[in-house]
């Protein structure tokens, strides 16, 4: 029997609220974005059918021109579906954890490390 997944990345409500010029809320739907890319290309990956984003889509990661909701929904093979979710939370986390490495890199002098390490791991 297959199954249906659907997952949300977010928050996206705090990116949005984070946001003091019109580059951060860019940045944050980018990032968000990205993030999303990420997670539908590793459903796809482990022969998930997408549904949304649409499945021809080009889930390559830092293409600025191709964009992705916060949402994915597949249509999973037989089997487990909760180990396809999983390996898709990995997959978004790494790529947050890209994102925040390289903030990360630039702000390094200025920023507290246990501060820094606890935030970017709990998002």
């Amino acid at each position: 029997m297959a199954h249906l997944l659907a997952l949300s990345i977010g928050p996206v409500q705090e990116f949005i609220a984070a946001a003091r010029r019109t580059r951060d809320l860019w940045f944050g739907s980018y990032l968000l974005s990205e993030v999303s890319k990420a997670a539908a290309k590793s459903v796809s990956d482990a022969g998930g059918r997408l549904i949304f984003p649409h499945p021809e889509i080009d889930l390559t990661p830092g293409r600025e021109t191709v964009n992705v909701a916060n949402v994915i929904l597949a249509e999973l093979p037989e089997g487990e579906p909760s180990k396809i979710a999983q390996s898709a939370r990995k997959v978004a986390m790494d790529r947050w954890l890209e994102f925040a490495k390289d903030a990360w890199e630039v702000a390094r002098d200025v920023i507290r490390q246990e501060i820094w390490d606890d935030q970017a791991e709990n998002h």
